[in-house]
């Protein structure tokens, strides 16, 4: 058992982060040859590529980065703008020449005006205004009877009263007019938020984990098939049956070694996709998985245990003219049950599945 052996020292590199996995394959594959006479061979690739995993990559320098500044700059001297002379007094009934009319004119901002260019009025008393003139007591108080022993209590009970019926007439306007009769609670209405969801396209995928991760390098079958990544051959094959091009890719990280992808296109029509999932089940079933029961109806799937410790579950179905795939993985098989499940059911809102 000295080759089985080798494949559990060869999953745990793996798990531990030690190896890619395009080295894991290619090791694995050699490790099989050599145990067991290369089972694989004539079966158009390895059916289990190896499971999503995505480098997210910042071009943007980091904004905790430090950044060195030099110490020998030394401002440029500049000396202090000198202010244009005040002129000098002129009398005020003196005739003013100007030369040249777009000659920069002085500034006289800061030049305090002269006593002697005072105008001659300036210096002429003005008679005493009277104690009591009579234009002064325009205002409420020429209302008054006269009487200046209650006439301040009076006005004081008069502007009481006129607050307290504007009060009253504010108040029954507001309970004839002003309530709103949509919300009968008399709460204040949320304000709707300014950043709505971004709608969903029609291969879009649903959200299967907080921080969904697109891979705009699968825009079609064929860049998938190029790839050599997420579909063996047979796959391949079995979506261009259908007539399929256009397709999403979408993965999410939930951590502690649990992941899931989605991957989702479009066929010719609504009948050619409806073929694809049990031909994808029965192209997985063939290579040593599985199949999967208890899902949703109309949903096939299989699970097959990778590395003796890494699980990995995938599901199929049809829905409306287009083809879902997903796969989940996680340490344990539990875990990656849970994972589909509950991924399949979000997915199921989005993309309901054909009967």
């Amino acid at each position: 058992m000295a080759w089985q052996e080798e494949l559990r020292k060869l999953d745990d590199l793996l798990a531990a982060g030690q190896i890619s996995a395009e080295d894991y394959r290619r090791q694995r594959d050699e490790i099989i040859a050599e145990g067991v006479g290369n089972p694989q061979q004539g079966r158009g690739g390895d059916a289990f590529p190896p499971p999503f995993r995505w480098e997210t990559q910042n071009d943007e320098p980091s904004p905790d980065a430090t950044q060195v500044v030099s110490t020998n700059y030394q401002p440029q001297q500049q000396a202090p703008a000198t202010p244009p002379p005040p002129p000098p007094p002129a009398h005020p009934e003196a005739t003013q020449v100007v030369a040249n009319p777009a000659a920069q004119q002085p500034n006289y901002a800061n030049t305090a005006p002269d006593a002697s260019s005072a105008p001659p009025w300036a210096s002429a008393e003005l008679p005493p205004m009277a104690a009591n003139p009579g234009w002064l007591s325009q205002g409420p108080d020429v209302f008054d009877s006269g009487n200046s022993g209650g006439g301040g209590g009076k006005k004081v009970i008069g502007i009481v009263v006129a607050l307290v019926v504007l009060a009253g007439i504010a108040f029954g306007a507001y309970w004839l007019f002003g309530r709103d009769s949509g919300n009968p609670g008399g709460g204040n209405t949320p304000a709707a938020s300014s950043e709505a969801p971004k709608p969903k396209g029609p291969l879009d995928s649903a959200d299967l984990g907080p921080t969904p991760q697109a891979f705009p390098e699968y825009k079609t079958v064929t860049d998938i098939e190029k790839s050599g990544n997420i579909l063996v051959k047979e796959e391949v094959a079995a979506y261009k049956t259908a007539g399929a091009s256009d397709v999403t890719v979408t993965g999410f990280d939930l951590g502690n070694g649990k992941y899931v992808s989605a991957s989702i296109a479009k066929a010719a029509d609504a009948a050619k996709a409806k073929a694809v999932p049990a031909e994808l089940l029965r192209i997985t079933l063939g290579n040593q998985a599985t199949e999967l029961t208890g899902l949703p109806a109309g949903v096939k799937g299989t699970q097959y245990d990778t590395t003796k410790g890494s699980w990995q579950l995938r599901a199929f179905y049809s829905s409306n003219g287009k083809i879902v795939r997903m796969e989940a993985n996680a340490k344990t098989k539990d875990e990656a049950l849970a994972l589909l499940k509950d991924s399949i059911k979000k997915q199921l809102e989005l993309h309901k599945a054909d009967a």
